[in-house]
């Protein structure tokens, strides 16, 4: 089904109705969104890479699919979840068989506790219970600060720390913050990265009030929180190419993007032997770096403020075991975050073999996926293969008590895969679509802009399909 992602496929068209730079998620459902609503459009998807799906990738460990990038989808939201119906994936749903994670550190590992909202405490008790803080840390959580008064924004660690001290970012919050955007929590936009706190904090006597009334606020659903598909969610790129019977050229770059009367030229391929396509609408569906040369010339302040974006590269590391040859019983919960005081390379685990029990193909099989790396520690990057197998064993043996031979390893790395939100990101991606709005015809989309999850991701890629849409019908 659908295209060999591994292979490539001839230069692009000459021309087409609209051109599609970038072959991730959002660039693929913008491109399905195009031809769902209107099958005589001619929509032509271009991307560098040898495969299609950006971030969304399975690869074969110990005879299994796993997925080496995004795990999961957010069940309960209905982005993600209205697609997988459409690509006729309702089926193949599945959800994880074990829900709970843990906080390791070399002292031990503590359950997350319920009454937080991403880490942000809305219990005293609970938290104390849980085990997690010191007793200075507790003693700093029950005395409170000021209440939080910000104008625009600020970073999720200085409004954390005021009011709860920084024991609190540091085993609570940043953990969490990091398993999701690789990012710094000192650095991280709350406005952006935690939104329902956001919009509490207002009208709030505390930040602990505003997590309470958030939490209070959130719909009450008893539905698991994540779910994938049979052979991961890394699927779904195949599945929106032949359910869309969109066109895809792969390793193919796109250079420059210049106007021409009514019409874009894009020039893709090598410099030395370009090729010049045509359209009538572009979607820039890429990286907020390759955006911003991109759009240098379209949208000049589009292009200076999606410079200003930055990107985390990052690891997955991934291990399969027998469970025979382990030191030790494995674990029985889904995995672990850790945070970052520890010093150590990885920074979360998933225990793919608990959390996805569909994917285990005996008993005596046990699968881990760590992830290594966030924005600032490219260093650790640098290292082979080799060595961030190692590391990511040695850290796995002391935080989750794993050792043993494994019968197999792969390593993906993604390379400023990771946009940053950082404070100031919700009036920045604002400053960019209002640029992009000044020019007829060109829309954009990807984890930039409204959450760097296959929701957000989607959710940017129908806003991009439906501008591209009035645009084309505007001129008919």
């Amino acid at each position: 089904m659908g295209i060999d992602r591994e292979r490539p496929l001839a230069e692009p068209p000459k021309s087409c109705d609209v051109l599609v730079i970038g072959a991730g998620i959002a660039g693929l459902v913008t491109a399905y969104r195009l031809r769902r609503a209107r099958g005589d459009l001619d929509v032509h998807v271009i991307d560098i890479a040898s495969y299609a799906g950006g971030k969304l990738r399975a690869r074969s460990l110990a005879g299994v699919q796993v997925d080496v990038g995004a795990e999961a989808v957010i069940a309960r939201r209905h982005e993600g979840m209205r697609l997988i119906e459409e690509l006729g994936l309702s089926g193949e749903v599945h959800h994880p068989g074990v829900a709970a994670s843990q906080i390791a550190t070399a002292g031990g590992r503590y359950p997350i506790p319920a009454e937080t909202l991403m880490g942000v405490p809305t219990d005293v008790t609970a938290i104390a219970n849980s085990g997690l803080l010191s007793a200075a840390g507790i003693a700093r959580l029950s005395a409170g600060g000021a209440p939080l008064e910000v104008d625009e924004d600020v970073s999720v660690g200085d409004a954390i720390a005021g009011e709860f001290g920084p024991e609190v970012v540091d085993r609570l919050v940043e953990p969490l913050l990091a398993g999701v955007y690789a990012g710094r929590a000192d650095r991280l936009s709350l406005k952006a990265t935690i939104p329902a706190l956001w919009a509490q904090v207002g009208s709030s006597e505390s930040l602990m009030a505003a997590a309470q009334a958030a939490k209070a606020a959130a719909p009450r659903s008893d539905a698991p929180v994540f779910a994938t598909v049979t052979g991961g969610v890394g699927v779904i790129p195949d599945r929106l190419i032949s359910a869309g019977d969109l066109s895809v050229t792969l390793r193919c770059p796109a250079r420059k993007i210049r106007r021409d009367g009514n019409e874009f030229v894009v020039e893709t391929g090598a410099a030395p032997d370009p090729h010049f396509v045509r359209a009538r609408s572009v979607v820039v569906a890429t990286s907020a770096p390759k955006a911003a040369r991109l759009l240098t010339d379209l949208a000049p302040r589009a292009s200076a403020e999606l410079s200003q974006v930055a990107t985390a590269s990052m690891a997955v590391v991934l291990l399969a075991y027998r469970v025979g040859d382990l030191a030790n019983p494995p674990p029985t919960t889904s995995g672990m975050l850790v945070p970052v005081s520890e010093g150590t390379t990885v920074k979360a685990a998933t225990y793919v073999t608990n959390k996805w029990p569909h994917v285990r193909t005996s008993e005596d099989l046990f699968i881990v996926r760590a992830s290594i790396g966030r924005v600032g520690d490219e260093g650790v990057l640098q290292r082979s293969d080799e060595d961030l197998v190692t590391l990511a064993r040695r850290d796995l043996a002391v935080l989750g008590d794993i050792s043993g031979e494994p019968i197999d390893s792969l390593v993906q790395r993604w390379g400023g895969g990771l946009p940053q939100y950082d404070v100031g990101h919700v009036a920045r991606v604002a400053r960019i679509r209002a640029d992009v709005a000044t020019v007829s015809g060109l829309a954009v989309a990807g984890a930039t802009y409204d959450g760097v999850g296959i929701p957000g991701c989607i959710n940017s890629a129908d806003a991009a399909a439906q501008r591209v849409l009035q645009h084309i019908e505007g001129d008919e």
